[in-house]
């Protein structure tokens, strides 16, 4: 019977691992996708539509299906592109002459981060090959800090001491 009830326990590990690798893969592919929906709430209302729906997501739709025969590359380019939009949204606001009336909330800045720890850990659970665990765990590594970077951002801002400082 033991032998029986350790059969069925490799059984069901394996397949859960299995399911656990589909779930994983699935979030990290959308990962561009949900970056670039944070950076759209970085914007004021008025130009979300505008620059999200009409400008920015066209653009990571057209490299998504440029580089669709090389997923790796994707998700390193699309990634790359999101975070650069997430980061510089309120600036891009800026320049167009609109100001934001709030921050981002800072829990969702939080969440973000986390989302980007447990990138940095699908490696350790075989979630994927060592060297595209790797670039995974390097693009959650690149996503914790540019949140981290981003909620100093906000804090400092928000009690006034530091910050980048416009110009009169």
């Amino acid at each position: 019977m033991n032998l029986l009830s350790a059969v069925v326990a490799a059984v069901v590990v394996l397949v859960v691992k299995d399911l656990l690798k589909d779930e994983l893969r699935g979030h990290v592919e959308r990962m561009p996708h949900r970056l670039l929906r944070l950076a759209r709430l970085r914007l004021p209302a008025e130009l979300r539509s505008r620059l999200h729906d009409g400008e920015w997501l066209p653009e990571l739709e057209h490299i998504w299906a440029r580089l669709e025969s090389v997923p790796l590359t994707r998700l390193v380019v699309g990634t790359r592109y999101a975070l650069g939009l997430l980061r510089t949204a309120p600036r891009i606001a800026r320049e167009l002459g609109v100001t934001r009336r709030r921050h981002t909330p800072m829990t969702l800045l939080l969440l973000v981060g986390a989302l980007g720890a447990l990138l940095s850990l699908t490696t350790a659970l075989g979630v994927f090959d060592v060297a595209l665990g790797a670039i995974v765990s390097l693009l959650g590594g690149i996503l914790v800090v540019t949140i981290v970077s981003l909620v100093m951002e906000t804090t400092a801002r928000d009690l006034g001491c530091g910050g980048r400082r416009s110009e009169p």
